[in-house]
């Protein structure tokens, strides 16, 4: 079978979530709360048939660099939840690799929902990443090994990225995780070490907190497919 696959408006929102490995260790030179991933990879297929061309984030890194402005993290792409904004990457810390993206990410461990994020991070639950961005340059190419015409990304904007459960290439990498060094406030509540504020944790039931739980039917939409906000 083969032919083009459904056309993506241009200027269209889109996500991209990638598998990931996890390795853990001092020996990254990380801060507390920190992470490192490859958060997107050059050159492979991914299953949703795009492939991230070497200096497709060029222009983008540049803009984030003049800009001086952080790239935000964001748990599954829930941009309309303030609580899954968990931390940031400075412009500094967003490089083009020879294999993909390269993030260093510190999370806002002092917060519920980021700290449990960094949790999830650090017990191997969760070891996948993405992205969001706009394609602003892409061609499209038929290749002998896909069923359909492969969209070359030669150019993105990227404008968010984060862990995420589902994954759809399995290049990327977590590279590492830095220990959450600093003790819970001394106010805390004791019980809340057992909510999951991420949803990722679907052993103990539904969290009681509507709003920071993830329906499925929307992680699935936000993960899988691109849309237009």
């Amino acid at each position: 079978m083969s032919g083009q696959r459904k056309m993506i408006p241009d200027g269209a929102h889109e996500t991209k979530a990638f598998r990931a490995e996890f390795k853990a260790g001092p020996e990254a030179g990380l801060k507390a709360g920190q992470f490192q991933a490859l958060v997107s990879v050059f050159g492979n297929v991914d299953h949703g048939g795009d492939r991230v061309m070497p200096g497709a984030f060029d222009k983008s890194l540049a803009d984030l660099a003049t800009s001086g402005d952080p790239l935000p993290i964001i748990w599954s792409h829930q941009w309309d939840n303030p609580d899954a904004h968990i931390g940031y990457a400075m412009p500094d810390d967003v490089t083009a690799t020879e294999s993909g993206l390269l993030v260093t990410a510190s999370l806002d461990v002092d917060r519920p929902f980021a700290g449990q994020v960094h949790h999830l991070l650090t017990a191997r639950r969760v070891k996948e990443f993405s992205f969001g961005y706009i394609a602003t340059g892409y061609e499209w190419v038929k290749d002998p090994d896909e069923p359909y015409e492969v969209r070359n990304l030669t150019e993105v904007s990227i404008f968010e990225a984060g862990p995420t459960l589902l994954g759809m290439n399995p290049g990327t990498q977590l590279i590492a995780a830095a220990s959450r060094l600093t003790p819970p406030p001394a106010d805390a509540d004791p019980e809340a070490k057992d909510t999951d504020p991420t949803g990722a944790d679907a052993g103990d039931g539904p969290a009681s907190d509507s709003s920071s739980t993830i329906d499925p039917e929307r992680f699935l939409s936000l993960a899988w497919t691109r849309h237009k906000e």
